[in-house]
Parts: C-alpha cells; sequence; structure tokens
C-alpha cells in the first residue's frame, strides 16, 4: 500500500535514505543502452526517490554493458540520500564526456588511419592486427578515477545492497562457442540459471568488469579479466548475449524488479521497405545487428513483475 502524501519521507531528507522495506526485495536491472547509458541514469535519478518513499528500495543490482556502469555507480552511492545518489549517478555519467569528445586516434597521415579502420594497425612498413577502432585508454583511467570499489564493499557490508552484477562475454579458443559469465558481488544467486551458456562467478568487482561488460566489439578492445583467477581471460560486451538478465534477477530471489531500458520494448511500426537501389551500407546493417541485440531480449522477457517500466519514446 501507497503511504498518504503527507506521511512520506521528504525527498532527500534522512528519514528518506533510511526509508524502511516493505517487506519485499526489490531488484533494479538496467540493460545494455550502448550511447544511451546517461538516459538510464537520468532516469533512475528520476525514479529513486519515489522508489524509496514508497518503501521499494532496490538492493539487488544488474546490469550490462552501459547499464552495468550505472548500476555499479549506484552501488557506489547507495550510501547516499536517493535525490543525491542519483544525481551523483548522473554527475559521473556527464564526466565522462570529455573522454569521449577528445580525439581517441591522434593525429596522423590518412595512411595509419586507413589501415586501422580495414583491421589493422601500422608497425614500421608491416601491418599487424588491431583489437578495435578504438583507444579505450582514456575512458580506462576516468572509470578509475571515479570508481570505488571499496565503497561499492562498504555498502554491501551495511546492507545497503544485497547483490551487485554484471554480465560479460567470454572471448572463447577459435571454434568453441561463446558463454556469458555473470559476475556477483555480495548475496549470490538462489537457485541455478536457466539461460543457456551462462555461468555465475562470484567477485569483487573492479574496473576490469565494468569495462569487459561494455566492450562493444569491434568499436572497443576486448578487456582481461585477472581476478578470479578461475575465470580469468578475456571478455567483450554483456549484451551480445545476456542484455536483460531477468531469469538472473529472478534467481537472486527478487519480490519486484524495477526495469529501465534504453530501448522501447514497443516499436512503432515497420515503414514501408523500399524499392531497388542502393542497399543498407556497414554501419546501417550493423545498428540493425546492435538494436536486435539490445532490444529483442526486453521484448521477450515478460514474466517478472515490475514496480515501473521505463522505456524511450
Amino acid at each position: 500500500m501507497r503511504q498518504r502524501e503527507s506521511e512520506q519521507p521528504r525527498r532527500g531528507s534522512a528519514a528518506e535514505k533510511n526509508a524502511p522495506h516493505n517487506g519485499e526485495r526489490v531488484g533494479l536491472l538496467l540493460s545494455g543502452a550502448a550511447a544511451r547509458g546517461p538516459y538510464q541514469a537520468g532516469a533512475l535519478a528520476e525514479l529513486l526517490p519515489t522508489l524509496l518513499a514508497d518503501g521499494h528500495r532496490p538492493v539487488v543490482l544488474l546490469g550490462t554493458s552501459s547499464g552495468a556502469l550505472t548500476a555499479a555507480l549506484f552501488a557506489q552511492f547507495a550510501h547516499q540520500p536517493a535525490a543525491q545518489a542519483g544525481q551523483s549517478v548522473v554527475d559521473t555519467w556527464t564526466g565522462f564526456g570529455d573522454v569521449f569528445e577528445n580525439p581517441l586516434f591522434p593525429p596522423m597521415p590518412a595512411a595509419p588511419v586507413i589501415t586501422r579502420l580495414l583491421g589493422g594497425r601500422l608497425v614500421g612498413r608491416f601491418v599487424r592486427p588491431t583489437d578495435a577502432l578504438l583507444d579505450t585508454t582514456p575512458l580506462r583511467k576516468r572509470a578509475t578515477r571515479e570508481f570505488t570499489p571499496e565503497q561499492v564493499a562498504d555498502n554491501i557490508d551495511r546492507g545497503l545492497v544485497r547483490s551487485l552484477a554484471v554480465a560479460a562475454t567470454v572471448c572463447p579458443p577459435a571454434g568453441s562457442a561463446a558463454r556469458s559469465r555473470l559476475f556477483v558481488q555480495g548475496a549470490q544467486p538462489v537457485r541455478a540459471l536457466r539461460g543457456h551458456a551462462v555461468d555465475v562467478v562470484p567477485a569483487a568487482l573492479g574496473v576490469d568488469h565494468l569495462l569487459a561488460s561494455a566492450a562493444i566489439p569491434a568499436v572497443f578492445p576486448p578487456e582481461y579479466i585477472d581476478d578470479p583467477p578461475a575465470s580469468s581471460g578475456y571478455y567483450i560486451d554483456g549484451g551480445v548475449r545476456l542484455n536483460a538478465p531477468f531469469d538472473a534477477a529472478l534467481a537472486m530471489g527478487i519480490d519486484r524488479l524495477v526495469v529501465i531500458s534504453g530501448h522501447s520494448v514497443n516499436p512503432s511500426p515497420a515503414p514501408p521497405l523500399p524499392g531497388p537501389g542502393t542497399p543498407p551500407d556497414l554501419a546501417a546493417t550493423a545498428a540493425i545487428a546492435l538494436r536486435a541485440v539490445l532490444a529483442d531480449a526486453l521484448s521477450e522477457a515478460t514474466s517478472a513483475e515490475l514496480v515501473y517500466e521505463i522505456d524511450s519514446a
């Protein structure tokens, strides 16, 4: 039952910060959103005060790709009042903008740039394979400054966060099938996951796990995770196979689930298809594939009871 307006804690107050649970375990799932990560952060900032006022504090946090970054930041700021925590997440995302505005390719002659775009890099007179179009070194440096694993661990120890989970996709040896791994800090799932080739790995999450979850194939290089040692290896974006880990959320023993997606689960009708002419280029077909990976899993997963459902218009 919702509290009467006069009984609700003032937003951002100490009473709101310590608002009691209504007995339900609430999960928050942030699916992969690519460049719409700041949108997710803004939506979360708007929702948090109302959620806490209604007794729906999210304590099980799951994210994939850009959603993994937002989930981890919320876990880091969970000790703050809701309005402040939400704004802290937004401010951190906004601060990342100057990383992406800076040129990731330094000025160079045309030949090396073309070589890299074609899948290689010049070393002397020779072409060596490249792992991605963009250099994420500036992103890693900024993420290392902004993300504080010790604060996440403290918030979990204090019971402000029960679980933090991020998904990444294993880069397997040649000829092997890909697998998803859900790295979980805090309380582990209470049952086995039903997803195909999905492993649950207990871990203390760090920058490597977050960047691996957001390593968009071909755009960002694969990220190496060395903790825990048994799961060490290269990983790419979790959204490739597990963009919306609904079953993992349910396996955490939640009663309600808040989902924030950067993609609409109710797309508009398809427009008339064009006739013969110039076919879609590489960028267009890649965008179609990316949208299918990011959005289709959301529209198929309808078994969870939602507190609030957010999709982009």
